[in-house]
């Protein structure tokens, strides 16, 4: 799964995390993501590759397993 940094402290998903049935990924802070050729342009977080492939980036996910 895919969320929010802050997530980890959620009531909903601590427990999970302090029992060892969750964990945090690889990944943590700014990830990059390919996103459909239709995505619309934004002013932040948002790219085109030398390829023509549309990228937008979150700064604050995290891989939670």
């Amino acid at each position: 799964m895919i969320g929010n940094q802050n997530a980890i402290t959620y009531k909903e998903i601590f427990p999970y995390i302090k029992e060892n049935k969750a964990w945090v990924g690889y990944r943590f802070g700014d990830m990059a993501f390919r996103v459909s050729a239709d995505t619309k342009p934004r002013k932040t977080r948002y790219w085109v590759d030398e390829n023509g492939q549309k990228w937008r980036s979150l700064g604050n996910a995290m891989w939670l397993f």
